[in-house]
């Protein structure tokens, strides 16, 4: 389970810890929340993108993750049936994101925020477990127009096969 030490406070579960980063350190590289906390609409769009995230992309592709390579490491052999309703289910929802994305450039809104840079977990493993979702230009091509706009940034290029000089590796 993710967990962050700072100044005192201990928070645990990925999107907290990234909302708490986002919001201290604003000033420190691309803003990734309004600048304004308190606008209620543009704080509203960010939590639906978070929702989205969570709630019709993760299930699907943290499925695909725990059935085609966390079973293997709880000594258990993948479950073809939970695969194909994972893929299908991802399948529905990328309908979803492609409508979404063709009336605005990333997950929120116009601009990059946090909700985008959630996706790119689980987005990435499915991308390397030779599923198409993220970048089929042709059945999606507002999502993969997007998905290369937020997977090709570089400071997540930088992290996403792990951080050697830490020893943790992807």
């Amino acid at each position: 389970m993710p967990y962050l030490e700072d100044d005192g406070l201990v928070v645990f579960e990925s999107r907290a810890i990234g909302r708490y980063i986002a919001t201290k350190y604003a000033s420190s590289g691309t803003p990734l929340l309004p600048s304004d906390l308190t606008d209620a609409n543009a704080m509203a769009l960010i939590d639906q993108g978070i929702s989205i995230e969570n709630n019709n992309f993760n299930p699907g592709a943290e499925g695909l993750f725990i059935e085609k390579i966390a079973s293997k490491f709880h000594g258990r052999e993948p479950n073809e049936e939970f695969i194909k309703s994972y893929e299908a289910k991802l399948t529905t929802k990328m309908d979803g994101f492609e409508l979404l994305l063709s009336r605005q450039k990333y997950i929120a809104g116009d601009e990059l925020t946090l909700p985008d840079l959630f996706f790119l977990p689980y987005g990435q493993t499915v991308t390397q477990l030779g599923y198409d979702f993220m970048t089929n230009e042709t059945k999606w091509p507002n999502v993969a127009r997007w998905w290369k706009a937020v997977s090709t940034r570089e400071a997540w290029l930088a992290v996403k096969d792990g951080i050697p000089a830490a020893g943790i590796s992807a």
